[in-house]
Protein backbone atom coordinates (compact mmCIF):
# COMPACT_ATOMS: atom_id res chain seq x y z
CA UNK A 1 0.00 0.00 0.00
CA UNK A 2 1.41 3.37 -1.04
CA UNK A 3 1.49 6.32 1.41
CA UNK A 4 -1.34 7.97 -0.59
CA UNK A 5 -3.52 4.85 -0.36
CA UNK A 6 -2.77 4.54 3.35
CA UNK A 7 -3.81 8.15 3.93
CA UNK A 8 -7.00 7.60 1.90
CA UNK A 9 -7.87 4.64 4.13
CA UNK A 10 -7.35 6.80 7.24
CA UNK A 11 -9.63 9.55 5.88
CA UNK A 12 -12.30 7.01 4.90
CA UNK A 13 -12.18 5.47 8.38
CA UNK A 14 -12.56 8.97 9.89
CA UNK A 15 -15.57 9.77 7.67
CA UNK A 16 -17.32 6.53 8.63
CA UNK A 17 -16.48 6.35 12.34
CA UNK A 18 -16.43 10.02 13.33
CA UNK A 19 -18.53 11.66 10.61
CA UNK A 20 -21.40 9.17 10.34
CA UNK A 21 -20.96 8.67 6.58
CA UNK A 22 -21.69 5.38 4.82
CA UNK A 23 -20.41 4.03 1.49
CA UNK A 24 -22.45 5.06 -1.52
CA UNK A 25 -20.68 3.67 -4.59
CA UNK A 26 -18.13 5.60 -6.57
CA UNK A 27 -17.97 8.43 -9.06
CA UNK A 28 -17.86 7.76 -12.79
CA UNK A 29 -14.64 6.58 -14.33
CA UNK A 30 -13.46 8.53 -17.35
CA UNK A 31 -11.50 7.53 -20.42
CA UNK A 32 -9.62 10.27 -22.24
CA UNK A 33 -7.44 10.36 -25.32
CA UNK A 34 -4.46 12.67 -25.51
CA UNK A 35 -1.80 13.63 -28.01
CA UNK A 36 1.76 12.39 -27.67
CA UNK A 37 4.82 13.61 -29.53
CA UNK A 38 4.77 10.48 -31.75
CA UNK A 39 1.04 10.71 -32.56
CA UNK A 40 0.78 14.45 -33.30
CA UNK A 41 -1.66 15.78 -34.63
CA UNK A 42 -3.90 12.79 -33.82
CA UNK A 43 -4.74 11.62 -30.30
CA UNK A 44 -2.43 8.72 -29.65
CA UNK A 45 -2.82 7.46 -26.10
CA UNK A 46 -5.79 6.57 -24.00
CA UNK A 47 -5.96 6.71 -20.23
CA UNK A 48 -8.75 5.65 -17.89
CA UNK A 49 -9.21 7.48 -14.62
CA UNK A 50 -10.90 5.30 -12.04
CA UNK A 51 -13.86 6.73 -10.12
CA UNK A 52 -13.37 7.92 -6.55
CA UNK A 53 -15.05 6.23 -3.63
CA UNK A 54 -18.17 8.11 -2.54
CA UNK A 55 -19.72 8.35 0.93
CA UNK A 56 -23.05 9.83 2.00
CA UNK A 57 -24.75 11.18 5.10
CA UNK A 58 -28.19 12.67 5.65
CA UNK A 59 -28.43 15.76 7.83
CA UNK A 60 -31.87 17.30 8.25
CA UNK A 61 -33.45 17.40 4.79
CA UNK A 62 -30.09 17.46 3.02
CA UNK A 63 -27.93 14.75 1.54
CA UNK A 64 -24.22 15.35 2.04
CA UNK A 65 -21.55 13.45 0.19
CA UNK A 66 -17.81 13.02 0.34
CA UNK A 67 -15.39 11.71 -2.26
CA UNK A 68 -11.91 10.61 -1.29
CA UNK A 69 -8.94 10.50 -3.64
CA UNK A 70 -5.18 10.27 -3.19
CA UNK A 71 -4.77 14.03 -3.58
CA UNK A 72 -8.10 15.64 -2.64
CA UNK A 73 -11.08 14.94 -0.41
CA UNK A 74 -14.27 16.77 -1.39
CA UNK A 75 -17.26 17.41 0.87
CA UNK A 76 -20.46 18.72 -0.71
CA UNK A 77 -24.24 18.94 -0.56
CA UNK A 78 -26.12 16.91 -3.15
CA UNK A 79 -29.43 18.36 -4.29
CA UNK A 80 -31.43 18.11 -7.49
CA UNK A 81 -28.86 15.66 -8.92
CA UNK A 82 -26.10 18.23 -8.56
CA UNK A 83 -23.21 18.95 -6.21
CA UNK A 84 -23.44 22.31 -4.44
CA UNK A 85 -21.40 24.01 -1.73
CA UNK A 86 -18.31 21.97 -2.57
CA UNK A 87 -15.32 22.28 -0.26
CA UNK A 88 -12.05 20.60 -1.19
CA UNK A 89 -9.31 19.54 1.20
CA UNK A 90 -5.89 18.03 0.61
CA UNK A 91 -6.20 14.39 1.62
CA UNK A 92 -2.68 14.49 3.04
CA UNK A 93 -3.58 17.20 5.58
CA UNK A 94 -7.32 16.52 6.17
CA UNK A 95 -7.99 16.29 9.91
CA UNK A 96 -10.82 15.46 12.28
CA UNK A 97 -11.16 19.16 13.13
CA UNK A 98 -11.71 19.93 9.41
CA UNK A 99 -14.50 17.36 9.36
CA UNK A 100 -16.06 18.65 12.60
CA UNK A 101 -15.94 22.24 11.36
CA UNK A 102 -17.62 21.26 8.08
CA UNK A 103 -20.38 19.27 9.85
CA UNK A 104 -21.04 22.12 12.31
CA UNK A 105 -21.32 24.55 9.40
CA UNK A 106 -23.73 22.18 7.60
CA UNK A 107 -25.97 21.81 10.66
CA UNK A 108 -26.05 25.60 11.12
CA UNK A 109 -26.98 26.13 7.44
CA UNK A 110 -29.77 23.53 7.74
CA UNK A 111 -31.23 25.42 10.75
CA UNK A 112 -31.09 28.72 8.87
CA UNK A 113 -32.82 27.15 5.84
CA UNK A 114 -35.60 25.73 8.06
CA UNK A 115 -36.08 29.11 9.78
CA UNK A 116 -36.28 30.90 6.40
CA UNK A 117 -38.81 28.37 5.09
CA UNK A 118 -40.95 28.77 8.22
CA UNK A 119 -40.84 32.57 7.99
CA UNK A 120 -41.75 32.44 4.31
CA UNK A 121 -44.67 30.14 5.10
CA UNK A 122 -45.92 32.45 7.90
CA UNK A 123 -45.80 35.56 5.74
CA UNK A 124 -47.20 33.84 2.68
CA UNK A 125 -44.22 34.95 0.59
Amino acid sequence: MTPGEKRMAEVIKMLIEKGGYSRNGETQSETVRFITMNSYPCPGCEATFRGRERYERKIGNGIYRATVGKITTNLYKFEKHQATDLIGFKTKTFTLSDLRYYLAQVKFNEKVDRARAAAKKRTGG
